[in-house]
């Protein structure tokens, strides 16, 4: 996105390269819904920007951009971004990092446990959750909790005969932490967060490919006995996913 504002501040503000909340009312929407398509490119100019926010914030910028009845919004096709718009947090940070106990980010794992699709009483309905972990690169897991259609599209994909001895990599794009006493869990923030399961995107095609290279070096190295000799060749670890030590 590019912005553009009679207020010099403003664009110093939105900065180039960052990410930033933006939303309109209903009318507005109605409007300009053709132009906002992902992967869009767009012009906007005589728009609002409020900083000071509080509670839950969906990107780390101080300000949140709201669209007036005229705002001016069009697409453009010369603007270059190579980013893909993820913000990966590392694992530890979800427990040691404060700042995002109100903040979004984006997580991405290797399915670790098999998801638990249970119904629960929740503000006067019922609602259905999935339950899981997701693990890293490294072997660290988090806590993962899907609420109602993104719980619903996971079960689904897993149903699938021809995934059963694929391994499953989520990206969780603006999820949350909650807090149940000492633990912590990735959740969902509703309306905001996407899901993406086992995608052919970059990041997740990458994350399989250093998957596997983990794979092959955990294979091909070797444990020594006391006396020098070689003992065996090593097996993957234990603690990656059983999709990938029957590959």
């Amino acid at each position: 996105m590019a912005a553009n504002n009679d207020n010099a501040q403003i664009n110093q503000n939105i900065g180039m390269g960052n990410k930033i909340h933006a939303c309109a009312n209903h009318y507005v929407l109605k409007l300009c819904q053709p132009m906002l398509k992902k992967d869009n490119c767009i012009l906007l100019s005589n728009f609002n920007l409020y900083t000071g926010l509080e509670g839950m914030q969906l990107t780390n910028h101080v300000g949140k951009i709201y669209f007036k009845n005229n705002t001016s919004i069009s697409v453009v096709q010369d603007f270059n971004c190579a980013h893909d718009g993820f913000e990966f947090i590392e694992y530890h940070d979800i427990i040691t990092d404060e700042k995002y106990n109100k903040l979004a980010f984006d997580i991405i794992g290797l399915i670790s446990s098999k998801p638990k699709l249970k119904a629960i009483y929740y503000r006067k309905k019922t609602t259905i959750i999935s339950e899981f972990k997701l693990q890293n690169l490294n072997g660290d897991e988090v806590n993962v909790t899907l609420w109602e259609d993104n719980a619903d599209r996971l079960d689904n994909y897993l149903s699938q005969e021809y995934i059963q001895n694929e391994p499953v990599v989520l990206v969780i794009q603006l999820a949350k932490i909650n807090t149940w006493g000492n633990e912590h869990e990735v959740s969902t923030i509703p309306f905001c967060t996407n899901v993406i399961i086992n995608e052919n995107i970059p990041a997740i095609t990458s994350f399989k490919q250093r998957l596997l290279d983990k794979k092959i070096c955990k294979t091909k190295s070797r444990i020594v006995d006391q006396d020098g000799s070689i003992a065996n060749e090593a097996q993957y670890s234990e603690s990656a996913h059983p999709a990938l030590q029957s590959n």
